[in-house]
């Protein structure tokens, strides 16, 4: 399922709501998919967790699917890639502001604290003109943060129902998946 959202500069974004508690991963390697190749189809994420089995730390309910299965996964699904790489959180925001687009979505890594669990969501675009960064992610919907705020990443309630506070905080440690334009 997806839902659109509008961001701060009024461009409409399409986020690939995640199906399963632990298929964030899977969610935005489908939502890379339907980015670059301009073109969604039914029951993407389910596909994808189906070919996440045929490689190495393949997805799972409790546990969800590596970073390197998830390349394993894009590379299956003709998605051109860069290995995934700890590129350390500092240097999250100069590789975000390089490389981001929508025909080079990035795959990035959140840890939610020590013994918490950890998320991956896809920044599909920079705002160059005041650097803010549209995270699609799967769990929270549109996300916006200012490049300088990197490598902390806050969701914050923009539906009122949480009057607008803080819903969840995490960092973008530095593990990313970056994509290749389609030739």
């Amino acid at each position: 399922m997806a839902n659109f959202y509008s961001d701060s500069h009024g461009e409409r974004w399409g986020v690939m709501m995640q199906q399963k508690k632990t298929s964030c991963g899977l969610a935005c390697s489908a939502m890379a998919e339907v980015y670059m190749k301009s073109q969604a189809k039914a029951n993407m994420e389910a596909v994808f967790r189906d070919i996440s089995q045929k490689f190495p730390q393949s997805w799972k309910e409790d546990t969800g699917a590596s970073m390197n299965n998830l390349v394993k996964v894009l590379r299956y699904r003709g998605i051109h890639c860069y290995d995934n790489y700890d590129y350390g959180a500092g240097g999250v925001w100069p590789y975000l502001y390089t490389y981001a687009n929508d025909a080079t979505p990035i795959i990035v890594y959140i840890s939610w604290g020590k013994g918490n669990g950890a998320h991956a969501t896809l920044c599909v675009y920079v705002h160059k003109s005041d650097q803010k960064c549209i995270f699609l992610d799967p769990a929270y919907g549109l996300v916006e943060l200012s490049g300088s705020k990197l490598p902390a990443y806050i969701v914050t309630d923009n539906t009122g129902v949480a009057g607008g506070g803080i819903i969840a905080r995490g960092t973008l440690t530095g593990p990313m998946i970056i994509t290749k334009a389609m030739s």
